[in-house]
């Protein structure tokens, strides 16, 4: 009788084992890795928090004139008529005139950014093309402004065409310049 009832103790902790005992063991370990995940990312989130509390602290330390001026060079948005009147304004200062000016937003081919595997940029890119007549010391001024204007212009175009002079001499020669240039934004 008591090898019955030693048995039947053995079935029944056999029992308990295989059908109570041991799937809770296998559900605790995949709830334990879970857990391990979970407090992977909250250590991460609360980095990610320190980082952005660190970097709006630096943000706010910076003059509003800079921010106005670092607005400039890369604004939020690409406003065409707000460029083309930069450009007028810049150009007027020499006796030029900005005339066919034109926006195309910059394209990436798509099967270049897929066998390349391009990074898309935090910034768009626009290129502007336009053509404005006058010697070349005043186009060599206007150069002059774009470059040092605070507005990023990347000149990646330019193609001139004697149009006529005065004097004979090439001093005095008129030319019309075709530029294509690259601005940027934030959106």
């Amino acid at each position: 009788m008591k090898s019955i009832i030693q048995i039947a103790i053995i079935c029944i902790c056999g029992a308990i084992y295989m059908f109570y005992i041991k799937p809770t063991g296998d559900e605790l370990k995949v709830l334990m890795s879970k857990k391990s995940q979970y407090d992977t990312v909250l250590v991460s989130s609360i980095e990610l928090k320190n980082k952005r509390d660190e970097v709006n602290g630096e943000f706010r330390t910076i003059s509003n004139e800079n921010v106005d001026r670092l607005n400039k060079m890369i604004p939020d948005n690409f406003n065409p008529v707000l460029f083309a009147n930069e450009l007028s304004f810049m150009a007027s200062k020499y006796g030029m005139l900005v005339r066919d000016f034109r926006v195309g937003e910059a394209q990436i081919d798509v099967r270049e950014a897929i066998i390349n595997q391009i990074e898309i940029q935090p910034y768009r890119t626009f290129t502007v093309s336009f053509s404005m007549t006058g010697q070349y010391s005043q186009f060599e001024s206007f150069l002059r402004d774009a470059e040092v204007s605070l507005r990023l212009i990347d000149i990646v175009g330019l193609q001139l065409r004697s149009v006529g002079g005065q004097g004979g001499g090439s001093v005095g020669n008129t030319y019309e310049y075709s530029l294509e240039v690259k601005t940027y934004s934030l959106r």
